[in-house]
C-alpha cells in the first residue's frame, strides 16, 4: 500500500504528539516550547516535501500515471 502526502504527514504529526507528550511528561521539555518545535519541524517537512514534490520528474511521472488512468 503505498501512502499519500496527507497520510504521511498525519503519520509524522501523530509521532511528534506522542513523542512531545513524553517529553513534557517527564519534564525534559516545557508545554510551550513542544508547540513551537512542532510547529517548525511540520513547517520544515511540508515545505521541503512541497518543494520536492514539484520538480519536473516528479510531475511529469504524476501526469504520466493520470494519462494511464485515464485511458482506461
Amino acid at each position: 500500500m503505498k501512502l499519500n502526502k496527507e497520510q504521511i504527514l498525519s503519520i509524522v504529526r501523530q509521532i511528534l504528539t506522542a513523542t512531545g507528550a513524553i517529553l513534557v511528561t517527564t519534564g525534559v521539555l516545557q508545554d510551550g516550547v513542544y508547540y513551537e518545535l512542532v510547529g517548525t519541524i511540520m513547517t520544515l517537512i511540508s515545505g521541503i516535501w512541497s518543494v520536492v514534490d514539484k520538480t519536473d520528474t516528479n510531475m511529469a511521472q504524476k501526469f504520466a500515471k493520470f494519462q494511464a488512468k485515464q485511458k482506461k
